[in-house]
């Protein structure tokens, strides 16, 4: 997926209002429902006066389609440089294939073969859960898939290409909830965003660089959506996150001796002020093994951009830590397929990349009765995610088939002439000697 959340502008939206949904209104000159145009803005990094922020997709589910539906035609546009001017789009040259979560219901594939196939003439769809994608992106059929994604975290067991739905498990716990719980870990930390400030560059020559940042709240900024004020801070803690966070071999204790040895990290926030970060940049961390310190206050931003949703959408999850729901899906399996499981475990999605977490699951899954010290651990590519790496394979695989049958197409058209040209040949030979 391209994008999580954009941004909705709508001159319909009074101030009070957040709703965004896309809709028909009735007007007192005619009795037809006329659809009202919607404008989108993709680029989050600016601001816009009481823009509200809001996702097509909440835990891997589609619950906005009109939205959905607009995000798809402006990646096809501005990516893929389709034809604009077509209303709607034509995909009549382009299968689709669709990663969809393993408790995705029937229901969504239903109606996006409906669209897909009705509205944008797709010549072919194929549905694959992520799970096995992330499979196949390192060589496997089958395994243990461990996706720590922004949302939760999911277990999922997989064999011979094919998902063991009673396995599947499903934890609260990922990377949005460790953003959230950064102000709790780093109370020095105020993560004022960056669209909030007037940042200016001075020469200082007590520091070190010689050069430090200035800045001061713009004023007239005008009214800010809760939910975009929400986000923004979110990105701010990410980006704190990714910067400094560490996995340790084992949980750190107040009063442990590994204090000492832990060097102090220096972190600029955006309004200049520079932390200093010493056990905190573990303590984040620490949260996927161990969510009990999780304090639902410091969740309020999360509340804000993610309202909760109706009982009928939401994904069951409980809070529990990434070694506690291995353990828990290994043992909803057959017994004969525990071991393959435990031999071939993938780590996938963004916090799987902290430095340190597969030697700190190995060490806490021996606590949970797995033995996994022969496993091989396949940890897909940072930069990509790892279903997008087996998108690719299947289209460089698809391009080297079509090359071959249009190489044997040619063959066969170059062999039918000269058999047609004999075949002529022999016919004129035999009216000559009859005559």
């Amino acid at each position: 997926m391209l994008y999580q959340a954009v941004g909705v502008l709508d001159s319909s939206i009074s101030s009070s209002s957040s709703s965004t949904k896309l809709g028909t209104s009735t007007s007192s000159s005619s009795s037809k429902p006329t659809k009202q145009p919607h404008h989108y803005k993709y680029d989050l990094f600016r601001f816009y006066e009481n823009m509200p922020v809001e996702s097509p997709v909440r835990d891997g589910l589609i619950v906005n389609w009109d939205m959905l539906e607009d995000l798809w035609e402006h990646c096809l546009i501005s990516y893929l440089r389709l034809n604009h001017n077509a209303s709607p789009l034509n995909l009549s040259d382009f299968p689709l294939l669709f990663a969809e979560k393993p408790y995705t219901p029937a229901s969504t594939r239903y109606r996006l073969c409906e669209m897909m196939f009705e509205r944008y003439n797709a010549p072919a769809i194929f549905f694959s859960k992520d799970a096995v994608l992330s499979c196949y992106a390192c060589g496997k059929t089958g395994g243990l898939v461990v996706d720590i994604g922004g949302s939760g975290t999911v277990v999922t067991p997989v064999q011979d290409g094919w998902v063991e739905q009673k396995g599947v498990c499903r934890s609260l716990v990922g990377g949005r909830m460790i953003d959230a719980q950064v102000r709790r870990i780093i109370k020095q930390a105020s993560l004022t965003p960056f669209f909030r400030l007037d940042r200016t560059a001075v020469n200082n020559i007590d520091l070190s660089d010689g050069r430090t940042i200035q800045a001061t709240f713009k004023q007239n900024l005008g009214r800010v959506h809760p939910s975009y004020d929400a986000y923004k801070r979110l990105e701010v803690a990410r980006d704190l996150k990714e910067t400094l966070c560490r996995m340790s071999d084992s949980t750190l204790m107040e009063g442990d001796s590994r204090y000492c040895s832990i060097p102090l990290v220096p972190y600029e926030l955006p309004d200049g002020t520079k932390v200093e970060v010493n056990i905190e940049r573990y303590q984040m961390g620490e949260l996927l093994i161990d969510p009990s310190t999780i304090d639902q206050l410091y969740n309020q931003d999360l509340e804000t951009l993610y309202p909760q949703l109706p009982t009928s959408i939401t994904v069951p999850g409980t809070l529990e830590g990434v070694p506690k729901i291995m353990s828990d899906a290994v043992a909803r399996c057959d017994h004969d397929m525990q071991a393959m499981l435990l031999k071939d475990i993938v780590l996938t999605g963004g916090s799987s990349s902290i430095d340190g977490l597969q030697d700190r699951i190995r060490t806490e899954c021996k606590q949970h009765s797995l033995i996994i010290s022969m496993c091989t651990w396949l940890s897909s590519s940072s930069s990509s995610p790892s279903s997008y790496l087996h998108h690719s394979q299947l289209h460089r695989h698809h391009n080297y088939l079509h090359h071959q049958v249009h190489h044997l197409y040619r063959r066969y058209n170059h062999l039918h002439y000269h058999l047609t040209h004999l075949h002529h040949h022999r016919l004129l030979c035999n009216t000559l000697l009859c005559s």
